[in-house]
């Protein structure tokens, strides 16, 4: 009904983008429903915030977080936010880009590295031996 141009008239443009999100969740459902599945790939969780996507973790206590993952750097108290993704990703895939994201900002690698256990990977360590870095600590955040 409402894909008639006379009836979508009177929908403000958050309204009809809210319409459209809604009718891409249906599709979703119907989808899961016709295959018998509860998976499907970019899956929105939220009408209204359809960018999260639920991230499986695998944690005790938590099996799905949301939320986006961030790499952060940080120079005399003030942080800059290098990369911002909302989907599911392996973070410490990115560090030797992060280094260098660095290197051309401020002119010089990062003294210290700190990160979580997941970038201490022995591609991470080759990576920052080559670089004459050894200042990789891992620190649960």
């Amino acid at each position: 009904m409402l894909d008639t141009p006379e009836r979508s008239k009177g929908l403000s443009p958050k309204d009809k983008n809210l319409l459209e999100i809604i009718k891409e969740v249906y599709r979703q459902q119907q989808e899961m429903y016709s295959n018998k599945t509860h998976r499907i790939e970019d899956r929105i969780i939220s009408i209204h915030q359809p960018w999260v996507r639920p991230i499986i973790r695998g944690k005790s206590g938590r099996k799905v977080e949301f939320g986006a993952k961030i790499n952060i750097s940080e120079v005399s108290g003030f942080c800059r936010i290098n990369q911002l993704k909302w989907g599911a990703c392996n973070e410490s895939n990115y560090l030797e880009q992060q280094i260098e994201d660095f290197k051309a900002t401020y002119g010089c690698y990062p003294k210290v590295l700190l990160a979580d256990k997941i970038y201490l990977t022995r591609e991470n360590r080759k990576i920052l031996k080559n670089k004459g870095k050894r200042n990789l600590c891992s620190k649960a955040l």
